[in-house]
């Protein structure tokens, strides 16, 4: 679920990165991590992301999306 991998994510990035992130509640089934602004990863919510039973993306992924991110 968002909530279990936010909380995940949460507890990664400080740890890896050395900075803390700003969780938000989004709408339901909605997850979006942005570096600087930027989307790094993503998973619209709502009914077609149900319908299309679109994953979620794996924690190690985003992490993997973070660092590629701060490197650019």
């Amino acid at each position: 679920s968002a909530q279990r991998l936010a909380a995940g994510l949460a507890a990664s990035i400080p740890e890896r990165f050395g900075v803390s992130p700003i969780v938000t509640e989004g709408k339901r089934g909605q997850f979006t991590v942005r570096v600087d602004g930027e989307v790094v990863a993503e998973r619209k919510g709502g009914l077609i992301a149900l319908l299309t039973r679109r994953p979620w993306p794996g924690e190690d992924a985003v992490l993997d999306e973070i660092a590629a991110a701060r490197k650019s």
